[in-house]
């Protein structure tokens, strides 16, 4: 896949980037293409104008990740800094950039008064394509209310 068969990107779009430095067992093979959008928007604008037989993975902040030596086909995109926020939109409520840190969740949560019993090692979370174009919702049961993390618009 060559350059002019991928929509144009605001952010950065990197031909066999390597995933190894990205995740934190530092391994790995590379993606046939990293894309590292700037905005949300730019992101969007990516994957509408993507051809859907493209596969496309999405990379958080590398963790409980394992990169097969022999790399990634398609596109990866890294969620970075850009989708790092974290607000509070409701009484138990906050809205989740993809790209929030555990450590940046749990201390929004704290300094709005929610508390967060969250267990260590929970399950894997996988998304398709859909589900990475149209969002998702993850609710997290607390002591005693429902914390409903959601991404952010």
């Amino acid at each position: 896949m060559s350059t002019a068969t991928l929509p144009s990107v605001a952010g950065k779009l990197t031909a066999n980037a390597p995933l190894a430095p990205l995740v934190w067992f530092k391994s790995g093979g590379a993606a046939e293409w990293l894309f590292e959008p700037k905005d949300l928007a730019d992101l969007q604008a990516f994957l509408s104008d993507l051809d859907a037989a493209v596969p496309v993975m999405a990379l958080g902040l590398g963790s409980n990740l394992i990169v097969r030596d022999g790399g990634v086909p398609g596109v990866v995109v890294r969620l970075g800094k850009a989708f790092a926020t974290v607000s509070k939109s409701a009484d138990w409520t906050l809205d989740c950039g993809a790209g929030a840190s555990g450590i940046l969740v749990s201390s929004t949560a704290r300094d709005h008064g929610i508390a967060i019993d969250v267990e260590a090692g929970m399950g894997k979370v996988r998304a398709d394509v859909d589900q990475l174009r149209g969002g998702c919702v993850i609710v997290v049961h607390g002591r005693s209310r429902i914390l409903t993390i959601r991404p952010s618009p």
